[in-house]
């Protein structure tokens, strides 16, 4: 499996998914798959920032100043949330 590191750039993944705002969130469907995934508040402002590639780095940068968390804990709660939805074909690794 691939392992997402600060410097990958990343995308999210559009085809068979159909995304719905719910309050400050997200809800989510993958078609192909036939799940359904309810994000968090920061899972929603991640999968925001998906929407055009961008380095894993500069997610984890904007997130620590939006939530004034530290970046270690960031990083590694942001690369395994990432990991997840790569496992799901819900993101690509450019």
């Amino acid at each position: 499996m691939i392992r997402l590191v600060p410097h990958s750039k990343v995308q999210r993944m559009e085809k068979d998914v159909l995304v719905t705002p719910l309050d400050d969130t997200y809800v989510m469907l993958h078609i192909e798959k036939s799940k359904y995934y309810n994000l968090n508040n920061v899972s929603s402002d991640i999968w925001q920032q998906l929407e055009c590639p961008i380095a894993v780095s500069q997610i984890i940068t904007t997130l620590c100043e939006k939530y004034d968390c530290s970046q270690e804990q960031c990083s590694e709660d942001t690369l395994k949330f990432l990991q997840q939805l790569y496992k799901q074909d819900l993101l690509k690794i450019l």
